[in-house]
């Protein structure tokens, strides 16, 4: 007498009507990401891309537009490539949350430059001028709150058709 043996492949579960449908997965699994082909591996790359493009753009306004317009652009880029780069990091956050994140985290960075530590690392470290600023100006507060509003607006919105 033989016996019919089912193998059931791993992450597969058998449905009520006896079809095999995915398992729902954990929110720390993250077995099915580790494919190349995963979505959350294609939208992270695709955020990572984005990313790069929003920093070249943002050190080209930094860098050839001078005045008050270039620097309220370039921070509210640097709000826009945060909340991409929070993206990858946290891909099934709601945009609301990185939203909010980003603000904080830009927030904290401005207020920091009132400590002075900020400009004393440019002296040391130029680079970190990009990245922490040097100097409180309260003008700058307003350009993140647009940036990650606007990044906001843009991850959440939906077709209404």
């Amino acid at each position: 007498m033989t016996r019919n043996i089912r193998v059931i492949p791993s992450g597969y579960r058998a449905g009520n009507a006896g079809v095999d449908a995915p398992a729902r997965h954990d929110l720390l699994d993250v077995t099915g990401e580790l494919s190349m082909r995963s979505p959350i591996t294609q939208r992270r790359r695709l955020l990572a891309a984005v990313a790069g493009l929003i920093l070249v753009t943002g050190l080209v306004v930094h860098f050839t537009i001078m005045g008050a317009a270039g620097d309220f652009v370039a921070d509210a880029l640097y709000a826009v490539m945060l909340f991409v780069l929070l993206s990858i990091v946290f891909v099934r956050a709601s945009g609301w949350r990185i939203g909010l994140i980003t603000l904080l985290i830009c927030l904290a960075i401005e207020f920091f430059q009132l400590t002075g530590i900020p400009a004393a690392l440019a002296e040391v470290f130029p680079l970190s001028r990009l990245a922490l600023g040097t100097t409180f100006t309260a003008v700058d507060l307003l350009a993140y709150l647009v940036g990650a509003l606007g990044a906001t607006l843009v991850a959440s919105w939906r077709r209404l058709d």
